[in-house]
């Protein structure tokens, strides 16, 4: 006895496009061999042409099965790219530029990079069968880091899951600030009790450091629009501007970064996935035009050298495992004439810390310095709130 059950709609465009797949799949493999044998044939028979030199007679043309088997493979690759193209439509998807399956430049990143080789990366996006797409981020000598839907994993692999073993207290550090509770409590309490140590508060914090960049946004490659009827003459920027909110947290800052619709480029990056994951969930509750979302290491930054115009560092200094590394990775990645705002907090007889490395006004000052700073400034706020501005000297 035997019994027969409807098919559902959704198992059935599930079969064909496994069955598209698996025949364009036996389609390419049938014609790859084709095109590497006659490869093979074509240098052999050039070799064997070269040594013969005592020969007068001209170089014949390439056979016509090579011109075919040729043309066959640039053929084969546009109906795989044509195919994929249509795949991602008919799952209601955006498809992927066409660089992304190429060997081009055109789709290189002017700031993103390899944080281990500094090579430029790409965004790749490939097919997980018919239900999904697997997206990364792929340098040109092809490492891949992970992308999601929430944030780009620019993290070298050896730091991915958990950082290395630098002391206790830094793993405590790092660990503290992953967790799932500490980003939904940040906003909730956390960041409104640094006031009690002379932190003047986001709104304020965001005044301050929109009034240090602001040369940024005024650079000399600018020029000046012609004079209209009764109206001044306006500045318009020439040059595309990138600021990172480094060690972002839940996005205080970054959200008032994009608001203010001055920066060409923000990126929101972070070591915490936890946060990043909090950043994204509050730009889509204020309806907000989500940013980059990064994961990094502070110490190996994953941008190109002179590629950033800001960084902003807020209440972080003092969470950088490796400090001294991480302020000259800050150094490289400026561009000439960039800036770098950054506060965090001042060791004294009534705040010490175990756990968290705090400063002294000079020894901070110092550090920045020495990570090749030309032009620092440290101010104290309140008790114990240390405010760093420092400029990469042209």
């Amino acid at each position: 006895m035997s019994c027969s059950y409807p098919l559902h709609p959704f198992l059935r465009v599930a079969i064909v496009a496994a069955f598209v797949i698996s025949s364009t799949q036996a389609f390419l493999s049938s014609t790859k061999p084709k095109v590497s044998s006659t490869l093979r044939t074509t240098s052999l028979l050039a070799s064997t042409s070269s040594t013969t030199s005592s020969t007068t007679s001209p170089p014949s043309p390439p056979p016509q099965s090579e011109t075919l088997a040729l043309t066959t493979f640039a053929d084969a690759n546009q109906q795989r790219n044509e195919l994929k193209v249509a795949l991602f439509r008919s799952l209601g998807q955006q498809p992927p530029s066409t660089s992304s399956f190429g060997d081009d430049d055109e789709g290189l990143d002017r700031v993103l990079v390899c944080p281990l080789t500094l090579k430029p990366v790409r965004r790749v996006v490939r097919l997980a069968g018919p239900f999904g797409q697997i997206a990364n981020m792929v340098s040109s000598s092809g490492t891949k880091y992970p992308a999601n839907d929430v944030y780009i994993d620019l993290v070298p692999q050896d730091e991915r899951n958990q950082i290395p073993f630098f002391s206790p207290t830094a793993m405590v550090t790092q660990e503290l600030f992953r967790s799932p509770l500490t980003s939904f409590l940040y906003e909730r309490g956390w960041r409104d009790n640094f006031k009690t140590a002379g932190f003047p508060g986001i709104d304020t914090e965001f005044i301050d450091l929109e009034k240090f960049m602001s040369p940024l946004l005024l650079s000399p490659a600018t020029v000046e629009a012609p004079r209209q009827p009764q109206q001044q003459q306006q500045k318009i920027r020439m040059t595309s501007t990138t600021i990172v909110d480094l060690s972002c947290g839940s996005g205080l800052m970054a959200r008032r970064l994009v608001r203010s619709k001055k920066w060409d480029r923000v990126i929101a990056a972070d070591f915490s996935e936890s946060m990043l994951r909090e950043t994204r969930r509050r730009f889509e509750e204020e309806k907000l035009a989500v940013p980059e979302l990064v994961r990094v290491d502070a110490s190996r930054l994953p941008f190109q050298t002179d590629s950033v115009d800001g960084i902003h560092a807020g209440a972080a200094l003092h969470c950088w495992p490796r400090l001294e590394e991480s302020l000259r990775e800050c150094f490289r990645v400026l561009k000439p004439g960039g800036r770098m705002y950054a506060s965090t907090f001042e060791v004294n007889e009534r705040l010490r810390s175990n756990t968290f490395r705090f400063f002294q006004l000079e020894e901070l000052r110092k550090l920045f310095v020495m990570s090749g700073f030309g032009e620092v400034e440290v101010r104290r706020e309140g008790t114990a709130c240390l405010i760093v501005k420092a400029v990469k000297k042209g």
